[in-house]
């Protein structure tokens, strides 16, 4: 992760700190998706977060129709989810 303003304003080290957090296999830092990766982990299953985060202020001047573009987006990924449990699991 690169450093933001924030963090350098702070003079934190985002670097050492994603270092030792994957020391202990954590994948992520936000609350929900950090602690179902790390749930996973700890019970030795695979665990998967789908996030779509969009700026709707940005987005809504790009795209026509937002709903029938976030469906196809989370459709891919879903998608992509079940072709890996299919080629990783037989």
């Amino acid at each position: 992760m690169k450093p933001s303003s924030l963090s350098n304003q702070l003079t934190s080290n985002t670097e050492d700190l994603f270092n030792d957090l994957k020391k202990y296999q954590i994948n992520g830092i936000d609350m929900e998706s950090g602690t179902l990766l790390t749930l996973a982990n700890l019970m030795n299953i695979k665990g998967a977060v789908v996030t779509l985060t969009t700026v709707t202020k940005n987005v809504s001047k790009m795209l026509e129709n937002r709903e029938e573009m976030d469906n196809k987006m989370l459709k891919l990924v879903l998608e992509g989810i079940v072709h890996y449990h299919e080629n990783n699991n037989a």
